[in-house]
């Protein structure tokens, strides 16, 4: 194996406070000093002609609803009841519109067989369920859900991929939930082997602790998934959060990205619609949880970024944001509510250069590799629940990107 080692600009100690690992097919270039939202100003693209122009002509503006509190009184965290009163009318509108329909509409990744698994970050599904089986401790439960469930697919995939281990002792049983927003009949605690089946219809997903307690569910998670449903939402970022607060520590969070941007307070620029903007701030939202995770570039389909979480630490993810307005996304980006949420940050971070911003984007745009933790690529690599055969070619670089001055690179 040939090494070559690498000098790489240093990573600022807020995005990488933990020890990274950045993968790709190759990597070319000095790394941003910082990873952080861009300062430019307000109005103007980034230079590069491979992003979108995206920038919104929807311009940071006060709203009405709780966050005209003054800053003073202001939480310091981002809070579900703090949702801004035109957001919390789009959720409520969606979700009407959907609880109405008997069936998923949507094609592909909707939990019809064969791909009835989302193989998210190139993980084999199967492979990452039974390893969290293996290491249960002395736990005769487990609870795995589905966002966005479509069909009820994954869950039935699930099942069988579990029924059909003969290693498991008797007493062992899953729970496997799949919540969709779309109404219609359902199965409830349906026995199948050492599984039991919830099929959530009607499910209000954007109000994600709510629904879960309105049927009894009370429960830590071991694994929740979600495939091209987050993007369709009118505030996924909160339901990103809730679901990230409804795992068990241990537990694993994958999904694919979706629309958001962050913005300073003050406001220094225009609100951002671009892919770009929204991969970048992905990083930074899973970089704050504090926990291990993973980010595979995804670009097929107008998909954004895909993610895999393990939350690391006891207790709620305290994001130091909030509400600061929505914006339309149009009908081009197969987003269903056709809206994008947007956030002020509450505690100041270092601005994004606009060379940074150009030389960051590429790296997330490859489609070949993860950037994230270095533990929890050792954990998979070693569980061998990567899903290699999906991938064009495996990754032929991995460098390490603590927070130090140089990376080391191996070539395969």
């Amino acid at each position: 194996m040939l090494k070559n080692k690498i000098v790489f600009s240093t990573l600022t100690s807020f995005l990488l406070s933990s020890t990274c690992l950045f993968a790709t097919d190759s990597l070319e270039g000095p790394l941003p000093s910082s990873v952080v939202h861009s300062a430019a100003a307000a109005g103007a693209s980034p230079a590069s002609s491979s992003l979108e122009p995206a920038f919104s002509s929807a311009v940071h503006s006060p709203l009405d609803g709780p966050s005209s509190s003054s800053a003073a009184s202001a939480p310091a965290f981002l809070r579900l009841e703090d949702r801004l009163n035109n957001i919390q009318q789009g959720v409520d509108r969606t979700h009407e519109d959907l609880s109405q329909r008997s069936s998923s509409s949507w094609g592909l990744y909707n939990g019809d067989s064969p791909i009835s698994f989302y193989y998210l970050c190139n993980i084999n599904d199967p492979r990452l369920i039974y390893s969290l089986l293996r290491h249960r401790g002395d736990r005769k439960e487990l609870h795995l859900a589905d966002i966005g469930g479509g069909k009820h697919g994954w869950i039935r995939a699930a099942c069988r991929a579990i029924n059909a281990q003969t290693d498991l002792p008797d007493d062992l049983k899953i729970h496997l939930y799949s919540l969709r927003g779309e109404g219609g009949p359902g199965v409830w605690g349906e026995e199948d082997g050492r599984c039991k089946l919830y099929e959530y219809n009607g499910c209000k997903i954007e109000n994600l602790s709510a629904a879960l307690k309105a049927k009894n569910i009370n429960v830590e998670f071991d694994l929740i998934v979600s495939r091209w449903s987050l993007r369709h939402l009118v505030d996924p970022l909160m339901t990103f959060k809730s679901a990230y607060d409804q795992l068990n520590t241990g537990g694993f969070l994958a999904g694919d990205g979706f629309y958001m941007d962050i913005l300073d307070h003050p406001a220094s620029r225009a609100v951002d619609t671009s892919n770009a903007r929204s991969n970048i701030e992905q990083v930074l939202l899973l970089q704050e949880t504090g926990s291990e995770f993973l980010i595979h570039p995804y670009q097929a389909r107008y998909s954004l970024n895909q993610f895999i979480v393990r939350k690391t630490q006891a207790g709620p993810c305290q994001l130091p944001l909030r509400y600061a307005g929505s914006c339309s996304l149009g009908d081009m980006r197969q987003v269903h509510s056709q809206q994008m949420t947007y956030f002020e940050r509450l505690q100041p971070r270092k601005a994004l250069s606009q060379g940074d911003f150009e030389n960051l984007h590429p790296k997330l745009e490859r489609g070949k590799g993860v950037i994230g933790s270095q533990s929890l690529y050792t954990f998979l690599r070693t569980e061998n629940i990567f899903f290699e055969d999906s991938w064009d070619k495996p990754p032929a670089y991995w460098g390490d990107f603590s927070n130090k001055e140089e990376g080391t690179q191996e070539k395969k």
